[in-house]
């Protein structure tokens, strides 16, 4: 175990206005912390609404705010990043999850920010063979992935550990996280509403990590307060094949899972059609033909025996997260 670390008098927050960072800020609020947020000017910030924070307008790609955000912080919670499947300009992605990450670490180690807690993704972890759940040894391996999604959460990473030497960093790594708030909605959300709705008719292969949004909000606190510096930490839940997770997200509502099975090949059909269409009208898709090629058929488990024993980490059942996403959803309609 690391030494022990008080919260923030003063907490700076990129990605505050977001589906995880809303719910860091709800927490960081309510134990008594003053919450700075770096937001973009067209943000509305709605899921911030009625919490007492201050709103600095800024810009992780350009740089734009961040002095004003971290002038008087002692603590700097890092979750802005562009997650999306498909982007007109990929390459955005890299700007402002790469070289936005080093921009914003560079400033901070200016200031008087005493920690980090840095924003990774189970993305950022290497897999393993079958159905073995990853940890944090599993180094990442860019080896026939063509995300880039995945492809700039691994750099970002390396970026912020290696910025470790000259600032206090810890990073989190949430795997799958779905809840209430998922207001864009991530990828993940986005299923989990379609298969409530019956809108994924067919079973596909594969399996993931399931996890409450609001226990890898818990995390984040926890990681400033317990976490030793330059270490990762998996935020994950639980292991579930995507017939697993479809039946219990189908028992929420009452309604019947899917029997039909489609096989790999067909979805990657699928996949190439859904991305000749975004390429045409510019609307994200469910699936693309990289994002297929990075899970489907695969079993992205992982384990949180280290945050576990280490932050002190837990999370609750995926019936109780499902349930409460879906009512989330349902009450927006």
């Amino acid at each position: 175990m690391g030494e022990r670390h008080a919260l923030p008098e003063v907490a700076a927050v990129t990605g505050g206005t977001g589906f995880i960072g809303a719910h860091v800020v709800r927490l960081l609020v309510e134990a008594g912390v003053r919450v700075r947020v770096l937001a973009l000017e067209s943000d509305k910030a709605e899921l911030l609404d009625g919490l007492d924070v201050e709103i600095v307008r800024g810009d992780l790609e350009t740089g734009q705010g961040f002095d004003e955000l971290l002038d008087g912080a002692d603590g700097l919670f890092h979750l802005a990043a562009i997650y999306a499947l498909y982007l007109k300009d990929p390459d955005l992605m890299f700007r402002v999850n790469v070289e936005g990450t080093r921009k914003l670490l560079e400033a901070a180690a200016a200031h008087p920010v005493k920690r980090v807690v840095y924003t990774s993704s189970i993305a950022a972890v290497g897999s393993r063979v079958g159905r073995t759940p990853a940890d944090e040894s599993c180094v990442f391996d860019p080896a026939g992935i063509d995300e880039v999604y995945v492809l700039s959460k691994a750099e970002s990473e390396r970026v912020a550990l290696a910025a470790a030497k000259d600032i206090d960093l810890v990073a989190v790594n949430p795997s799958f996280p779905v809840g209430p708030g998922d207001i864009n909605p991530t990828p993940t959300g986005r299923l989990v509403h379609d298969v409530a709705r019956g809108r994924l008719p067919v079973r596909i292969s594969g399996g993931l990590n399931l996890v409450d949004v609001r226990d890898v909000a818990q995390g984040h606190l926890l990681a400033y307060e317990r976490g030793r510096r330059g270490e990762r930490y998996l935020l994950s839940g639980t292991n579930m094949t995507l017939d697993d997770f479809m039946e219990r997200t189908c028992a929420v509502v009452g309604r019947s899972a899917p029997r039909l099975r489609v096989p790999d090949a067909a979805v990657h059909g699928a996949a190439a059609c859904l991305g000749a269409a975004a390429r045409l009208t510019g609307i994200s898709p469910m699936l693309t033909p990289a994002s297929a090629r990075y899970t489907v058929g695969k079993y992205l488990f992982f384990t949180n025996q280290k945050a576990r024993e280490e932050l002190g980490f837990t999370c609750r059942a995926p019936e109780e997260t499902l349930r409460d996403a879906i009512s989330w959803f349902t009450e927006r309609a």
